[in-house]
C-alpha cells in the first residue's frame, strides 16, 4: 500500500484551490452574477463531455463487443442527470448493458460538491470568518443527523448525499477561510492577516476532522480511511505554496495555457483516457512500451480539452459582454 494517494491529495488541493479562488471572485457580485458566472464555467464543458463520452464509449463497445447501441427515454436521463452532475440525487441508470451503473463519468463526484458549494456560497451575500464557522456546524450537524437517521429508505440516500457533500464542503470552506488570513498576503502583497484569523482556520479543520471521525462510524461510507492523511499533507503543500507566491513568477502564457485545459482536460481524462489507451494496447507498438501509450493518450486527452475549453469561454464572454 503507498503512503500517500497522489489522486486524493490533488483532488484535495482543488478543493482549497476552489474555496481561495471562489470566495475572492464572489466579492463584488451579486447572487445571480455570481451562479451563473460559475454555472458557464462548469456546464457547458460538463454536457458537451458527456454527451461526447457517452457516444464514444458506445462505439467503441458497439465495435469491439457488438454491444447494441441504445438511446431511449432511460438512455437521455441518463445523459440529463450525469450532464447537470445530479445523478446522486435523481438516480438514472442506462437502458444498455454497458452502464451498469447510474454513473457514467465517476470523477464527476468532485464537480456535483462543487455545484453544491456554489450555491452555499451563492447564498450567503456577506461573507465572513464567522458565517463561515455557522456553515461548518451546519455541515457538521448534517453528517450526524445521517449517521443518527441512516437507513434504506430515501430518504436516508439523500441524507447520505447531504453529508457526503457537507465532509467535502467543509475542507472547501477551509480554502475559503485561507483566503481571509492569507489573500492580501497572495494578491497584493501585503503582511499575513491578523493571527486571530487562525483560529478561525483552525476551528474549520477541527470540524472537518470530526466530520471524518463521525462519517468513518458507517463502514459502507464512501471515504477511505487514509484519507485524512492525505488530506492533511495537501493542506500543508498549498500553504506553502501560499506562502512562496507572491515571490515566484510564471510565464503568462504558460498559466494561459493550463487555465484553458486543465478543467476540459479534467472533464475528459477519465472516461477519454481509457478508451484511447484501450485502442493503443491494440497495436503491438504501444503494447511493448507502456510511456509512449500514456504519452500518447496525456496529448491527445489534453488537446481535446484545449479544444473544448471554448465551449464554456465563448457562453462565459457573451454573458459578461
Amino acid at each position: 500500500m503507498p503512503y500517500v494517494n497522489v489522486g486524493e491529495i490533488a483532488v484535495a488541493i482543488f478543493f482549497l484551490l476552489s474555496g481561495f479562488l471562489i470566495t475572492k471572485s464572489r466579492e463584488g457580485k451579486n447572487t445571480y452574477q455570481f451562479l451563473v458566472k460559475r454555472c458557464m464555467r462548469i456546464f457547458p464543458i460538463a454536457i458537451v463531455g458527456t454527451v461526447m463520452v457517452f457516444f464514444l464509449l458506445n462505439c467503441v463497445n458497439a465495435y469491439y463487443f457488438g454491444t447494441r447501441f441504445t438511446l431511449n427515454t432511460s438512455d437521455i436521463l441518463f445523459l440529463v442527470t450525469n450532464s447537470l452532475l445530479i445523478n446522486d440525487l435523481i438516480p438514472c441508470q442506462s437502458s444498455g448493458n454497458l452502464f451498469q451503473s447510474t454513473v457514467l463519468m465517476p470523477h464527476f463526484w468532485f464537480l456535483g460538491v462543487i455545484v453544491k458549494y456554489y450555491i452555499l456560497m451563492a447564498i450567503l451575500r456577506k461573507y465572513g470568518q464567522k458565517v463561515l464557522m455557522v456553515c461548518g456546524l451546519v455541515l457538521l450537524l448534517a453528517s450526524c443527523i445521517y449517521i443518527i437517521f441512516k437507513g434504506e429508505s430515501l430518504v436516508s440516500h439523500y441524507l447520505a448525499v447531504l453529508a457526503f457533500s457537507s465532509h467535502h464542503i467543509l475542507f472547501i470552506l477551509i480554502g475559503s477561510s485561507l483566503y481571509y488570513l492569507m489573500g492580501d498576503y497572495v494578491f497584493k502583497l501585503k503582511p499575513l492577516s491578523s493571527f486571530n484569523q487562525i483560529g478561525y482556520v483552525s476551528s474549520l479543520i477541527a470540524l472537518f476532522i470530526l466530520s471524518f471521525y463521525v462519517l468513518r462510524k458507517d463502514i459502507a461510507f464512501p471515504i477511505p480511511a487514509d484519507m485524512l492523511k492525505n488530506y492533511f499533507i495537501a493542506l500543508l503543500i498549498f500553504v506553502f505554496v501560499l506562502l512562496l507566491s507572491p515571490k515566484v513568477t510564471v510565464s503568462p502564457y504558460i498559466v494561459k495555457l493550463l487555465s484553458k485545459t486543465s478543467f476540459s482536460t479534467y472533464v475528459l481524462h477519465y472516461s477519454l483516457g481509457a478508451v484511447l489507451v484501450y485502442l493503443l494496447l491494440k497495436v503491438d507498438v504501444f503494447t511493448r512500451n507502456l510511456m509512449l501509450t500514456y504519452l500518447v493518450t496525456f496529448i491527445v486527452v489534453f488537446l481535446f480539452g484545449f479544444l473544448l475549453y471554448p465551449v464554456s469561454y465563448t457562453h462565459l464572454r457573451a454573458h459578461e459582454t
